[in-house]
């Protein structure tokens, strides 16, 4: 064994608590989900909707419209999902200012009010499915899992139009 003198021992101390900090904040946040993430399985009593439609568009994208309706006692936004034989799926927004039309995603998500309805509509709010292969049929169903604010997801069955 070597004896460190006392200036190698000051030296040494805070390089120590640093990693010792470090280890510590990763294992912290590290270790489990966060919760922005949707859990793994559905929650079908969020977000509900009985005449949910699939419309498709000429670039193997499709847009889901229908009335949505939020069962929980607490506005939820969504903000992502996945859908059946889809690579992507994204909330939107249909803004017209002056004459011009424009999409955005919605800041934080699609807000569904609490024991509320929002109506997904081509001049509003809409979700938008990119990359369907193979192009479903008419008057098929796909189901889309829509991630929620709160972490859960809901599934909603759409009807291809």
């Amino acid at each position: 064994n070597t004896a460190l003198k006392g200036d190698e021992i000051v030296n040494r101390v805070p390089a120590t608590v640093g990693i010792v900090a470090t280890v510590g904040l990763c294992l912290v946040g590290c270790s489990g989900q966060s919760d922005s993430s949707p859990s793994s399985s559905p929650d079908p009593n969020v977000i509900t909707s009985n005449n949910a439609q699939l419309v498709l568009s000429k670039n193997a994208g499709a847009y889901v419209y229908g009335t949505l309706r939020n069962s929980s006692g607490n506005e939820v936004k969504i903000v992502g999902g996945t859908a059946e034989s889809a690579s992507k799926v994204t909330p939107e927004q249909v803004v017209t200012v002056d004459g011009k039309t424009t999409v955005e995603l919605p800041q934080g998500g699609i807000p569904v009010p609490a024991q509320g309805d929002l109506t997904l509509e081509p001049t509003n709010y809409r979700i938008a499915i990119a990359g369907l292969t193979p192009t479903p049929p008419k008057g098929g169903t796909i189901h889309v899992n829509l991630a929620l604010s709160n972490g859960s997801l809901s599934r909603i069955s759409t009807t291809v139009q």
